[in-house]
């Protein structure tokens, strides 16, 4: 069922308004905008992943000289990758509710 043209006319005026007075609405309902932003936490998280498996390697390759140290090199390795996936989350956060 489509709208007539006087119905219509006044939908766009009434998103123009909503649009004008919420900025942060519309970008929310920018599916270009969406869509620039979830390209660029994935690169961001998988970026932060393949550094988290250089330092973990680094750290892995410490050990043999220095122990302690090399640990926790492994340690921030593994924390970076951690924090990569955290951040891959929030591209398909979880339902409210789902634990």
């Amino acid at each position: 069922m489509s709208l007539t043209h006087d119905e219509q006319a006044r939908l766009d005026e009434i998103a123009a308004h909503l649009f004008s007075t919420d900025p942060a609405l519309s970008s929310r309902l920018d599916w270009t905008a969406a869509r620039r932003r979830r390209r660029r936490v994935l690169a961001e998280s998988v970026t932060l992943l393949l550094a988290g498996m250089l330092i973990m390697v680094a750290g892995a390759a410490a050990v043999g000289t220095v122990p302690f140290l090399g640990l926790l090199v492994v340690a921030a390795g593994i924390a970076t990758m951690g924090a990569a996936l955290h951040l891959a989350r929030t591209l398909n956060p979880p339902e409210p509710g789902y634990r």
